[in-house]
């Protein structure tokens, strides 16, 4: 085994470590990267629109439409659009709830 062998097995081995962490660091970390700030980007704006919910009912449709079409265009994967229609639906139950409660307590008190 001589000395020539033992460099190029290594030159070999270094290249292939370095295209192997290249190629994880582009086709892994990068969308994983992409995801979590698309799903920073869908927290803030599903509590811009609960804020806009709460405060102008009437843009309901408008911002419903908005949000549904947002992760639809830029999402970068389908799971960040899967994770904003579950957040969507989460923040709609809620106002469901709070209207309830509010026609509720609006009977109660007649």
């Amino acid at each position: 085994f001589s000395s020539f062998h033992f460099h190029f097995v290594c030159f070999i081995s270094v290249s292939f470590l370095s295209f192997f962490i290249s190629f994880s660091f582009l086709f892994v970390l990068i969308p994983l990267l992409f995801h979590f700030l698309f799903l920073i980007l869908s927290l803030s704006l599903c509590f811009i629109f609960v804020l806009f919910l709460f405060i102008f009912p009437s843009i309901f449709l408008l911002s419903f439409l908005f949000l549904f079409l947002f992760p639809l265009i830029f999402s970068p994967t389908s799971l960040s659009c899967l994770s904003f229609l579950f957040l969507f639906l989460c923040f709609l139950l809620l106002f469901i709830i709070f209207a309830s409660s509010i026609l509720i307590s609006s009977f109660i008190s007649l």
